[in-house]
């Protein structure tokens, strides 16, 4: 069955209770005799008040560890070889869009260019024709599809079945 644990007296009626009050809430004593209490020796909350009497409730807490987004990503650097410009950044996963005036010489931008300066200078049109490839193979399934709903329904119509 369930038990509901009630905080002691010198909490009720507070929101937040002084720290006296929550270090005899806390204490060893008061998380044994709800170990205890319960079947089991299951304690809801009991590793959280342990580690809260660790620190101090009622001050600032300070976390011990400060993450940082900077120090675990490493940063590109634009005007590289392997990255030389803005828009190359998403070359490897295929992400990017290729210049066409890098390879003509007349990208003016350099580094802060938008497109790729690693693809090469026939990538635009190889992907315009895979889209259209792509667009092509699209409306043949769909034609198939069409032809077989079509083919489906004569069949159905000549065995009597209904359709919709």
């Amino acid at each position: 069955g369930w038990h509901i644990l009630t905080p002691p007296a010198a909490c009720k009626g507070n929101l937040l209770p002084s720290a006296s009050s929550f270090e005899r809430f806390t204490s060893e004593e008061t998380v044994q005799s709800v170990v205890t209490k319960v079947p089991g020796g299951y304690a809801p909350g009991r590793i959280l008040q342990q580690e809260t009497r660790a620190t101090d409730f009622c001050t600032d807490f300070k976390p011990t560890v400060v993450l940082q987004l900077a120090d675990c990503v490493s940063q590109t650097k634009y005007g590289t070889p392997e990255c030389p410009s803005v828009g190359s950044a998403g070359h490897q996963t295929g992400l990017c869009k290729p210049c066409d005036f890098f390879h003509r010489n007349s990208c003016r931008t350099g580094a802060a260019c938008k497109f790729c300066h690693l693809c090469g200078p026939d990538e635009n049109k190889r992907r315009k024709k895979q889209k259209q490839g792509i667009v092509r193979a699209m409306k043949r399934f769909d034609m198939e599809v069409a032809a077989a709903r079509t083919h489906l329904q004569a069949a159905l119509r000549g065995s009597g079945a209904r359709t919709r």
